[in-house]
């Protein structure tokens, strides 16, 4: 499944690289295949605590499904291999890992924090492309974090995010 790969590589490759100390390079040698798509995508999460970035932004998961709907039509239109919109759901199942830490950074209670993180799994995209994420390629720990979304167990969900901000605060 040379698609994992290049999602690894495109969403969490920064965040292996800072935790288990794997490359991105690595990551790309081992893909096979990898699609060029000519239109520019701006997205990005800042981890450093002073940077302006790093605020809770409300408005982020909103601007991310508008994000995946233009990679959609791009995707659909550009004619791309087979398994690329398959690539693409796999990214925004993904991006679960990065909305949540946007979550995890509002200044709300944990309860308020939890009900947000709700909403999120609630979206048609979000359920779709979380449903369709293949968990056996995965790390035992990222099984158990997708297992845990799959399953709509926020409480859950919450604990992990908090567990990954502590480990990327260190």
């Amino acid at each position: 499944m040379p698609w994992l790969y290049i999602i690894i590589f495109l969403l969490i490759g920064m965040f292996l690289m800072l935790v288990t100390g794997t490359t991105i390079l690595s990551l790309f040698r081992a893909a096979r295949r990898a699609v060029y798509i000519p239109t520019t995508f701006y997205h990005y999460r800042k981890t450093a605590a002073g940077a302006l970035t790093k605020r809770y932004k409300p408005e982020l998961a909103d601007q991310w499904e508008e994000l995946f709907r233009r990679m959609e039509r791009q995707v659909r239109e550009s004619g791309a291999y087979p398994e690329a919109e398959q690539a693409l759901r796999n990214r925004m199942a993904l991006s679960v890992i990065f909305l949540g830490l946007n979550v995890c950074d509002a200044p709300a209670s944990s309860f308020r924090k939890c009900r947000i993180l709700h909403e999120l799994l609630k979206r048609d995209w979000c359920r779709t492309a979380v449903r369709e994420l293949p968990l056996a390629p995965l790390p035992p720990h990222w099984k158990a974090f997708f297992l845990t979304v799959k399953l709509g167990c926020v409480p859950g969900l919450y604990l992990f995010l908090l567990t990954i901000k502590r480990i990327l605060a260190k």
